[in-house]
């Protein structure tokens, strides 16, 4: 739309814009068709979708989905994720049981210092950045909100499921803290390193971060 990244700008800044900016991911054919007034195949997603989010809202977030062909992969730490088109879900990872676990989950901890910065992090932070200012360019007048490193509740949880995480929540409630402490400090490690002209304006923490209190 015309004026998003000022509208939404005026918001964060506790300003009254010219109307409610619209903040949406864009993930469904008949939308992505109707504002980019073209047919959406694989073969032209890369430019028919990101047409598309300019004249339909003022801003997004990490990451803008082309639509993906069915498939079925298994990641690093084996296990399976079956991608569709707008999405992926990845099969839990099971352990024996909650010693299992925390002895797992303590080694992990002890074996890596959260505070270290090594050169190969400095490459994929730059790679990050090289790859946020392409999709700025991309989205055109739609404020881009980047993701941005946090205590990763979410992925803790995600990696075994709800269930056998309230188990290890009960049973191991200091693996859990421990966790939360080592990827907090690994956030701020990250964002302690991002060059001084970064240019982000807003990022999104995709964490559930909130409880029944606030």
């Amino acid at each position: 739309m015309q004026n998003s990244i000022k509208r939404v700008m005026a918001v964060l800044n506790g300003e009254m814009p010219d109307q409610v900016p619209l903040f949406d991911l864009i993930r469904n054919d008949a939308v992505i068709e109707h504002f980019s007034g073209r047919q959406l195949t694989f073969e032209n997603a890369q430019e028919v979708v990101y047409k598309a989010y300019a004249p339909a809202i003022d801003a997004t977030r990490p990451a803008v989905r082309l639509p993906a062909q069915e498939s079925s992969i298994i990641r690093d730490d084996g296990r399976e994720m079956k991608i569709y088109r707008w999405t992926s879900w990845t099969q839990n990872k099971n352990y024996a049981d909650s010693e299992s676990y925390a002895a797992i989950k303590r080694q992990e901890i002890e074996s890596a210092d959260p505070s270290v910065w090594d050169a190969a992090q400095q490459t994929a932070l730059a790679d990050l950045f090289r790859w946020i200012n392409e999709e700025k360019k991309k989205l055109g007048e739609v404020l881009f909100m980047p993701g941005v490193a946090g205590p990763g509740l979410m992925g803790i949880y995600g990696e075994v499921g709800l269930e056998a995480f309230s188990y290890f929540l009960a049973d191991c409630p200091d693996v859990i803290t421990a966790l939360l402490e080592r990827n907090t400090l690994q956030a701020i490690t990250l964002a302690q390193h991002y060059p001084k002209d970064h240019g982000i304006a807003v990022g999104f923490l995709g964490d559930d971060i909130a409880y029944k209190t606030g």
